[in-house]
Order: structure tokens, then sequence, then C-alpha cells
């Protein structure tokens, strides 16, 4: 019953979001990779405004979404130092209060160089022709 009534109202928020051409902005990754590998996305938020989009397309006055991929890389990570040795073999170390301090204290400091690029716009309606 409650999860009807989410999906209900996420749904008309979405679609009055693409009916007065606002900007979505969605994160795939279900978490962050440390190895670069990619990882399955959360498909969750997309699926939905694809499906609403198929479903309400007279609704939306026949406008296209376009969906434009973004990519944010940093020079340095939090756990850039430990990341290499665990790669060969050395267990984790576990999180304790000092650690935790450690972190937030390094959150204030510098990342490097941050790199974004945007690709190409996707068009959902050309996809689907």
């Amino acid at each position: 019953m409650k999860s009807d009534l989410y999906k209900a109202v996420l749904d008309s928020y979405l679609c009055s979001l693409m009916k007065h051409n606002c900007l979505i902005e969605v994160f795939m990754e279900t978490y962050r990779s440390r190895n670069g590998k990619i990882h399955r996305p959360s498909e969750i938020l997309f699926d939905e405004i694809v499906k609403l989009y198929l479903k309400s397309r007279e609704n939306l006055d026949k406008k296209d979404v376009q969906f434009v991929p973004i990519t944010i890389n940093y020079d340095r990570v939090h756990d850039g130092e430990s990341f290499p040795l665990e790669l060969l073999g050395d267990t984790p170390k576990p999180d304790s209060i000092v650690k935790i301090l450690r972190y937030f204290i390094a959150i204030n400091k510098p990342l490097g160089k941050v790199i974004i690029r945007y690709c190409e716009p996707v068009s959902l309606q050309s996809f689907l022709e």
C-alpha cells in the first residue's frame, strides 16, 4: 500500500518536472569503485523516467528527454594510501575512532585537479525511433 503511494507521488513529481523542462540529476552508481571497474548501475530512477516518458508522451507535448552522461574524476582520493596495499593482499584495517577523525580532518584538504567530462547528449526520442 505504502509503496503504491510512494510510486504515485514519484511519478507525478517526475512528470511535472519533465513537463516543465526541469533538469533531473541521476547518479547511476550504487557505490564507489575503488579499482576503476564499472559496477552495474542503479536503474530505478532511470527506469521510472523512461516509463513515464513512454506512458505520457502526449501529456508532455511531445517533448524529448535528453540524457547527458557525465564523469567526475579526482587526482587524489581519501583512501589512496591504503588501497594499493589492499590490492597486494593486505587486509583492510577496520574503522576506528582515530581513522574516522583523520578522515574528517582530511576532508577539507584539496583533492588536486578535478576532471569533468560531458558526453554527447542521448535523445530518448531518437533512441526509440
